[in-house]
């Protein structure tokens, strides 16, 4: 079945016509429920609305709520309402109960004590249902007005609904409104004109019916009374009125002029259906007459009609029955009228031919009657004609067969089996005459054939026989007494033997079983433990009007006393009541009660027997025997375990647990059994203890470990602290728990330090450092891990350490500020890996100024002028510390200068100048020798840090003799020779010179010659030193020979060289150093050695024994860098190899002498051989080739062995050369590591590297005394960086957020970087972005979002430099609020245009889709979107943005329609990429304006027009002056269509109307004269505002 249409709209007081199509797929049976509901109204939050609308004051209303359950159950709710003023749920709060499709209805008044506004909560919970919890919002509005109309029909509001006004030539219709109050005093107006008008009008219209016999127009109402009109004062009360008015019209199904009916015997009826339909608009009143041949009322009920009164909807159609039920043989001639009052009502005023069109609707019905031998008074049964009967089923003669059409039905319905049910009817005999009946079943052929007693049957007759007089009724009487719930029939036969009649009877048993049920099927007790009792209630309903008892069958569920007593135990299920009486339409409730005894299941059914009932209830009732069988265990660290009892004490100890440590006991629970168990454990008030899981369930044949934490954050001690382990049902475990928690005992030097004023770090200076004592005072070690990651402020120089028991360690900390400022930081200490012990840091950064107090020093220098030799002279430097921090002023740098110009300084170390102070530096210049003139800056070093502080000036005059070499190697010399060279000697001087030597040293192996004379200024002399040596040795050496200098005459003038020798005034000396070698004879031979230096190579020597008996040798071997055997064996008259080992310690110089060393072998006879030994040792090789494979940017600290090979302590200095990569790649670690004599020592090389790629290093251990050096080969290889971190940017759209980002440049030049993301809404501030040298550049990123949502991406800074850095992004960009509304206030009639201005950002050109959110969007011409009167073009196309995004602008037009409405909407410009715009607009049609003056003083002129709807209109046009003529009284025109309305000026034709109309020849001048009027335009379909445009000739 179908219903169309669907949903229909009822305007109040009246009727639509919904249709039901059938349309059947297969031949059967089908019924359906047609109902029509209206539809909830929904609230903006989903809450069923019922809404009264609005209520005068002192009125009252009331709307019905329908609550209809839609399940499959019954279903139980609450529906209240709370204490209101105006609104009452008249049921009152209350507990109801709905069945399944069907509905409760529930009254809500609304009675407002006062006017306003009203709204209240009607509540509804479903019992058993939390989800159906509704909340029904009830509204209402109570007004006051001014005037009111009262007495309207129906009492509504404001609507009038008139009756149906049935019209034939003129209606005359007359409202009458009973009253009118202003205020509540009633309107009494001025009607004596009115009377005056209605009697005139009722004389004419009694003329004109006389004449036409219609009735006539009738008097007209007369006109309001003369007011004065109070400006702004006059307001419009609106009256609805409904009325429909038609000529009344049907037409009818039934044939003309009678209806004859078949034959028809008595009691028995025959129908006949047809239709009539109301053809006209209005409704038709109806009522069925049955009258007689005199016209007369018909109430025999011979004939019935149904429906027998009602109305007829305009338009509609009613179906009648004509019903014919005779009781006796007669004339059953009848006339049905169908009496419609309208029609009566028009006929009477009608007269002829018009008359006859208001007759009733009648019609001649008849029929014939026979009358029968028997009427069996039996009430009706479908059994045959619904086809209830199953068409299998056997017939009289005991095979399927069709049955007799006259066979009548009995039907029994048995409440139960074994019940006796009867059934009594009465036989009328209509005849006067007595006759004899018999009832007889009949029996099948077959059962006939065999012959003797019938079938027990279920059904019995009482009376087979007897006698019905003539006019008399006879009782018949019949049993149904089944045995079984089986359909029974049976065929009997009624017959009258006298008159051959025979009547087929079947009697029909029906078994209905009473209804009486279990509320539930099935009951499941579950897992019950033993020693438990299980409960759960049920009930037995009995539906039925009569009373059941029942009976429980204990053998079903093993409870009878036999077997009982046999097993001597006790039932497991026991139910009670067992046995009773469930009363009519009533329940009783039972409890059953399981007992487990054994771990086994129980699976019963249950058997309720109702008497009469033929088949018992059945419950299933399950269940299950369980016993729990737990065990707890403790799991020990050697991987056994302890079993816990639960029946006494078990101890658990923690020992010392460190503050913030967690100390961990596993404990497991085990299930045995075969059921899951709960369990629950309580820990008590202790907060540092914690169970994992508290609580939970363990599955049948599994472990559940629990860990119990111990995590002490207070010293503490637990001593006997109980908590338990309960099994829900079964035992409770108790353990007892010792520990106690104890912090380190740690000896910090200082927790907190202030480093006070601090100078800008600058390169060179000495950071200002401290060292914190750390010393473990406990019992056990202590591991503390700085967790300070150094900066540019701060250094921390220690990393992780394990301490022992009264071990300390240092943490040095340094604090180089880089900006004047004050700084603060707070350095973890974590102890063991719990707690932090944070370390208070603090400083300020000042500038560094130190300076010379006198200015002017600066710019003329510090002059000594020209001092002699021998001579001195002192000058004061004053220098002022104007800075904040105390700075050491060092003369370091310039010690050299001073050494080369003589000059010293006082304070010769330094000084220290405290903030502000002012010290004086005094420099004497004290010259040994002549020197010249020199100018050269006086260097310091402030703070560490580079600085000239002056000029020095000055020369030294005297003499300056030089020689030209201070030593004279003379090489070997063999004993006895001599060897000679010669040595300058030059006066450089402005002074002459004596020279004397000192010739005692020399003895006998040197002499020089002269040995003493006088240089003049420019003069040099040729001295000979001779090498003349006595005896044999290797190293014959004379040192710091002296010539004194004595500034005196020439030698000629007197005076030895001895005298000179020790004069008194002598000067510096000059110093010469002799060596030479001397030897006996040459070596046997040589051998020389080359490796690298800590490597070792060896040779063989090889000896010869001539004599006749054995050698042994032991060599003498001269310089450590060789070794060999301490003896050697050499044969008589053989020979033997001695093997030496060269391992130089030191390198030989590049282009120097090389180790010499010599081995002797004295031989037994006295002789001897000596071998000389050379050896060039050469660069050491790498210590080891160090590989790594790290990503850039990653900080990795690698551990280098540094060994030392001499005897001796060594100090390295550390150098770091990057052989290939950037300069950016980092490698530290101290400058420097002192190493204790052979031994080795770890150095920590800290690596970073900014670029990917390879990088080769070397780092050297470089002993700067000796020139020694080892060195380790670095191999990096960097791949890339991972992401620098990440960034959360969140802000709506089209906003800005940022974030700042720092970057570290190391190098000494600006490092440009190039900029790229993933995201085209993410920029920097700074474009492109460059790094400051030597510092760190903070970044600040930007964040634009253009659409919402949230996205990620990728930012990278990449440089040669410093490689990539890399974040992610977390972009979301939240939802803006709508831009500033546009608002329009136009004219009808008019366009105005608007222009939203937005920001674009994306930099490239895009194009903003336009639309509305309304759904009604039409595209005009000209590439325009319109929708509620707004327009806008398609597309608004936006330039590529720069940085700071470019204005864009969309024109919004709105042209209105419709004066007085408030036309909204909101334009959207989306773009794909560039994010959507929202712009409210709000439009307002005010009525529009008048226009002109119109010149049409040329005799005519046009005046543009436009149709402004969306729909074809026509348009009226009207001048106030006859002078002025509109070419065409009015215009269809189509939407949107412009147009021209032509006006001519026509004053001659003007004049001659008005003097035709009989006006004065001066009024028509006058008329003539008049040049002004008005154009009016209106179209009252659309609108009733008009168009005005003024004209002037």
């Amino acid at each position: 079945m179908e219903v169309f249409p669907s949903s229909i709209v009822i305007p109040p007081h009246e009727y639509r016509h919904v249709t039901l199509a059938f349309c059947p797929k297969a031949i059967q049976q089908y019924s359906a429920t047609f109902e029509a509901t209206e539809p909830s109204t929904l609230d903006a939050a989903g809450r069923p609305v019922l809404k009264f609308g609005k209520l005068l004051a002192g009125r009252s209303s009331q709307l019905l709520v329908n609550v209809r359950n839609n399940g499959l159950l019954p279903a139980s709710a609450r529906i209240e309402m709370d204490d209101h003023p105006a609104f009452a749920l008249l049921e009152g709060p209350q507990v109801f109960t709905v069945e399944s499709k069907k509905a409760a209805t529930f009254t809500v008044a609304f009675n407002p004590p006062e006017v306003g506004t009203f709204s209240h909560e009607l509540q509804l919970r479903v019992k058993l249902n939390p989800f159906e919890q509704y909340k029904v919002v009830v509204t209402g509005e109570c007004i006051q007005e001014d005037i009111t109309f009262a007495g309207l029909p129906s009492d509504t509001l404001g609507v009038l609904n008139l009756p149906d006004v049935y019209l034939v030539s003129a209606p005359d219709i007359k409202m009458a409104v009973s009253q009118i109050s202003y205020k509540g005093e009633p309107i009494d107006w001025d009607d004596v004109l009115a009377a005056s008008m209605i009697a005139a009008g009722a004389r004419a219209s009694s003329a004109t019916r006389g004449s036409t016999g219609l009735p006539g127009s009738g008097p007209k109402p007369g006109a309001e009374p003369y007011v004065d009109l109070v400006t702004k004062t006059q307001r419009d009360v609106l009256l609805k009125v409904y009325a429909t008015a038609d000529s009344p019209r049907y037409e009818c199904s039934a044939p003309a002029p009678a209806i004859v009916f078949r034959p028809t015997m008595m009691f028995q009826t025959r129908s006949f259906t047809f239709s009539i339909t109301n053809s006209a608009l209005t409704a038709l009143k109806y009522q069925w007459m049955v009258l007689d041949k005199h016209g007369n009322l018909d109430k025999s009920g011979l004939y019935t009609l149904t429906p027998e009164a009602g109305m007829m909807s305009g338009g509609g159609s009613q179906q009648f029955t004509l019903r014919f039920s005779p009781q006796e043989v007669e004339d059953v001639s009848r006339t049905i009228m169908c009496h419609m009052p309208v029609l009566e009502q028009l006929a009477a005023t009608a007269s002829g031919a018009a008359a006859d069109a208001f007759k009733q609707l009648t019609r001649e019905v008849t029929g014939k009657v026979l009358r029968p031998w028997c009427h069996f008074e039996l009430p009706d049964s479908d059994y045959l004609p619904a086809g209830r009967r199953n068409p299998e089923l056997p017939g009289p003669s005991g095979v399927v067969e069709p049955l007799d059409p006259a066979t009548k039905v009995l039907e029994f319905d048995s409440l139960g089996v074994r019940v006796r049910n009867t059934k009594q009817f009465f036989i009328l005999n209509p005849t006067s005459i007595s006759y004899d009946f018999v009832w007889a079943p009949v029996l099948p052929p077959a059962v006939a054939a065999l012959g003797g007693p019938p079938p027990a049957s279920p059904f019995n007759c009482l009376v087979r026989k007897g006698t019905i007089s003539g006019g008399r009724r006879y009782e018949m009487v019949f049993e149904f007494t089944p045995t079984s719930d089986v359909l029974c029939e049976s065929f009997w036969s009624f017959s009258i033997p006298s008159q051959g009649i025979c009547v087929p009877f079947l009697l029909v048993g029906h078994v209905l079983e009473p209804r009486i049920s279990l509320d539930r099927p099935a009951i499941n007790f579950g897992q019950v433990q033993l020693g438990v009792r299980g409960k759960i209630k049920f009930t037995l309903n009995n539906d039925e009007h009569l009373p059941f008892t029942f009976a429980l069958d204990k053998t079903s569920y093993g409870a009878s006393d036999a077997l009982l007593a046999a097993s001597g135990g006790k039932a497991l299920l026991d139910i009670q009541p067992a046995a009773g009486t469930v009363p009519a339409n009533s329940k009783i409730e039972l409890c059953a009660v399981f007992a487990p005894q054994a771990e086994r299941p129980i699976n019963y059914n249950v058997a309720v027997r109702v008497r009469n009932k033929p088949t018992p209830l059945v419950l299933n009732v399950k269940g299950e025997g369980y016993a729990l069988q737990p065990s707890l265990l403790l799991e020990l660290p050697d991987d056994s375990s302890l079993e816990m009892s639960p029946s006494g004490t078990n101890n658990l100890d923690y020992g010392q647990v460190v503050i913030n440590d967690r100390v961990v006991k596993s404990l497991a629970l085990i299930n045995s059994g075969r059921v899951n168990f709960d369990f629950v454990w309580e820990l008590g008030s202790n907060a540092s203890l914690s169970v994992k899981p508290q609580a939970g369930s363990v599955p049948k044949g599994e472990r559940r470990v629990v860990e119990i934490s111990y995590a002490p954050t207070t010293q503490e001690h637990l001593a006997g602290y109980p908590i338990s382990c309960q099994i829900i049902n079964g035992p409770k475990y108790q353990l007892v728990l010792s520990g106690s928690g104890y912090k380190p005992k740690l000896h910090f030097s200082f927790l907190s330090h202030n480093f006070g004023p601090c100078h800008v770090w600058q390169q060179g200076m000495t950071p200002s450092s401290v060292s914190l004592m750390v010393q473990n005072q406990d019992k056990q070690a202590v591991g503390i891990d700085v967790l300070f990651d150094s900066n540019d402020n701060w250094q921390v120089m220690s990393t992780s350490c394990m301490l022992a028991p009264g071990q300390s360690t240092e943490v040095p900390v340094t604090f180089k500020p880089t900006a004047a400022q004050e700084y603060a930081a707070v350095m973890p200490l974590r102890v063991n890996g719990l707690y932090n012990i944070n370390i208070m840091l603090a400083g300020e950064g000042v500038p560094l100024r130190v300076e010379l107090a006198k200015p002017e020093q600066l710019q003329r220098g510090v002059s000594f002028g020209a001092v002699p030799c021998g001579s001195s002279c002192s000058r004061t430097l004053a220098l002022a510390n104007r800075g904040k921090a105390a700075a050491f002023v060092s003369f370091e740098p310039s010690m050299e200068l001073f050494e080369r110009l003589q000059v010293e300084v006082m304070p010769a170390g330094g000084m220290l100048l405290k903030p502000h102070e002012v010290a004086e530096v005094t420099l004497w210049y004290r010259p040994k020798q002549r020197m010249l003139a020199f100018k050269e800056p006086l260097h310091a070093l402030v703070a560490g840090v580079p600085q000239v502080l002056a000029t020095l000036t000055g020369a030294s005059t005297g003499m300056a003799l030089l020689l030209a070499s201070d030593s004279i190697p003379f090489g070997t010399v063999v004993l006895g020779s001599r060897t000679t060279k010669r040595l300058q000697l030059s006066n450089h001087g402005d002074l002459g010179c004596r020279f004397a030597w000192d010739v005692r040293p020399l003895g006998q192996q040197f002499s020089i010659s002269p040995a003493d004379g006088f240089l003049a200024p420019g003069q040099d002399v040729k001295l000979e030193v001779a090498f003349h040596p006595t005896a044999v040795n290797a190293d014959i050496r004379v040192e710091r020979v002296h010539c004194r200098l004595l500034n005196s005459a020439p030698a000629g003038s007197g005076g030895s060289a001895a005298e000179l020798a020790g004069a008194a005034a002598a000067s510096s000396d000059l110093l010469l150093t002799l060596t030479g070698v001397c030897v006996q004879s040459e070596a046997a031979g040589e051998l020389s050695f080359k490796c690298n230096v800590r490597t070792s190579t060896s040779k063989s020597i090889t000896l010869s024994n001539s004599s006749s008996t054995n050698w042994q040798l032991r060599p003498a071997i001269q310089n450590e860098f060789w070794s060999g055997p301490e003896f050697l064996q050499v044969p008589a008259g053989g020979s033997a190899e001695y093997t030496l080992v060269y391992k130089p310690l030191t390198m030989t110089p590049a282009e120097g002498q090389p180790h010499e060393g010599s081995v002797f072998f004295p031989i037994p006879d006295g002789s001897g051989l000596l071998y000389k030994l050379y050896g060039q040792s050469d660069q050491p090789t790498p210590e080891a080739v160090v590989e790594l494979s790290l990503p850039a940017k990653t900080q990795h600290s690698q551990t280098l062995r540094v060994s030392n090979w001499l005897h001796k302590p060594q100090r390295f200095k550390v150098i770091k050369e990057l052989l290939v990569g950037e300069a950016s790649t980092r490698l530290e670690g101290p400058t420097a590591i002192d190493v204790p004599a052979l031994t080795d020592r770890d150095y920590k090389l800290s690596v970073y590297s900014y670029t990917t790629g390879l990088t080769h290093a070397r780092i050297t251990f470089k002993n700067e005394a000796t020139g020694e050096y080892t060195f380790y080969e670095l191999k990096l290889t960097s791949s890339a960086p991972a992401p620098m971190g990440q960034l959360v940017m969140e802000c709506p759209c089209f906003s800005k957020t940022s974030t700042t980002i720092s970057i570290t440049n190391p190098l000494a030049t600006q490092v440009p970087l190039k900029f790229s993301c993933t995201s085209k809404q993410v920029s920097l501030s700074q474009e492109p972005p460059v790094l400051a040298a030597g510092s760190t550049t903070p970044l600040e990123v930007r964040f634009r979002p253009l659409l919402v949502g949230a996205s990620e991406a990728v930012l990278r800074l990449d440089s040669p430099e410093l490689g990539l850095y890399e974040w992610r992004l977390r972009l979301t960009g939240a939802p803006t609020n709508p831009g500033r509304s546009l608002a329009f206030s136009v004219p009808l009639g008019t366009r105005d245009t608007q222009v939203f201005r937005f920001t674009h950002w994306l930099p490239e050109k895009t194009d903003y889709k336009c639309s509305f959110k309304s759904s009604g969007s039409t595209t005009s011409g000209g590439n325009l979107l319109s929708s509620s009167g707004f327009d806008v073009p398609v597309t608004v196309t936006a330039p590529a943005a720069g940085p700071t995004g470019v204005e864009v602008e969309c024109v919004v037009g709105f042209e209105p329609c419709a004066v007085g409405e408030v036309f909204r909407d909101v334009l959207l410009l989306s773009s794909a990429a560039a994010g959507p715009y929202e712009v409210p607009l709000v439009g307002q049609c005010v009525p529009p304006k008048p226009q002109g003056p119109v010149d049409v003083s040329k005799g005519s002129a046009a005046v543009p027009f436009r149709n402004v709807f969306a729909s074809e209109a026509e348009f009226f046009y009207s001048v106030d002056n006859p002078a002025f003529v509109v070419a065409k009284p009015s215009e269809k025109l189509q939407p949107k269509k412009p147009v021209t309305i032509t006006v001519n000026y026509k004053p001659d034709a003007a004049a001659k109307a008005a003097a035709t109309a009989g006006s004065s020849g001066s009024d028509a001048a006058s008329a003539g004269l008049s040049r002004t009027g008005k154009l009016t335009v209106t179209c009252p379909k659309q609108t009733s505002t008009q168009w005005v445009f003024y004209l002037q000739a």
